[in-house]
């Protein structure tokens, strides 16, 4: 059956030594796990797009921006990885993959941003690249550029970016869904469908739904003894005796917390 699906340009930007490790191989499948699972139920489609694969030979300007036009900067979200290298410098950044993730977070769009963490023999690495690669680190996260993850093997990071695909364009999906920007509000409804709660204000709507209900019935007890006196008064037979005039105690309303323990 024909059906509609979305899909997004999914950049992977990492240095040569990734590739070598079989990391690249591992987004990849995570990737095609995510399309033939949740994507195909959710009618999304992510598309890997990489350098490698996706770029061609191109003259008129400077490298890291015409490469830029190609592939990044119509990409919906990019996979970043780094391990011991960081890579060749451009004119503006510390190395194309560093360029590529700025421009995707000055373009405000989401970037999975990963650092291997397996180990490694340093006399097997260049010292100066896996410096440069824990200085960007560091400054990722006091930056406050965004989160970042740590894995240590192609396998934890296939099984971490599956996750983490779902958890963001899950988000994407049900926003889209809901038009003008409405998102949906799961509430509470009473018995007679009167009044709905939101769930985030569950402890307040609580309280409220309670405190109504009993101010419902002291008002129809004090009519009960009201409509008592009067057929008293006019010397009518009544069958039931209620207390004329009794003081009805209402239960307090429990007061609930509102506070979520995580």
């Amino acid at each position: 059956m024909a059906r509609q699906t979305t899909t997004y340009d999914l950049l992977v930007s990492c240095p040569g030594d990734v590739v070598e490790k079989g990391y690249l191989k591992a987004i990849e499948n995570s990737v095609a796990t995510f399309n033939s699972t949740f994507g195909k139920f959710n009618n999304v489609n992510l598309q890997v797009v990489q350098w490698s694969k996706d770029s061609y030979p191109e003259s008129g300007g400077r490298a890291q921006e015409l490469l830029d036009a190609q592939i990044v900067d119509d990409s919906d979200a990019a996979v970043a990885l780094l391990f011991t290298r960081f890579g060749t410098p451009t004119d503006k950044y510390g190395s194309g993959t560093e360029e590529e993730i700025e421009q995707m977070l000055q373009s405000q769009k989401q970037v999975f941003m990963y650092f291997v963490t397996e180990s490694v023999r340093m006399s097997e690495v260049d010292v100066a690249q896996y410096q440069r690669v824990q200085e960007f680190k560091t400054r990722y996260s006091t930056l406050e550029k965004g989160i970042y993850w740590e894995v240590e093997s192609p396998a934890e990071l296939q099984g971490q970016l599956l996750n983490h695909l779902s958890l963001h364009f899950l988000k994407r999906i049900v926003k889209s869904a809901q038009p003008n920007d409405i998102q949906p509000e799961i509430g509470i409804i009473d018995g007679n469908n009167e009044e709905a709660f939101p769930v985030e204000n569950l402890a307040s709507g609580v309280n409220a739904f309670l405190q109504k209900r009993n101010d419902e019935l002291v008002k129809r007890v004090e009519k009960l003894n009201n409509s008592i006196l009067k057929n008293e008064d006019s010397g009518e037979k009544i069958d039931h005796q209620y207390m004329a005039n009794a003081t009805l105690k209402v239960a307090s309303v429990p007061q609930f917390s509102s506070q979520v323990q995580r």
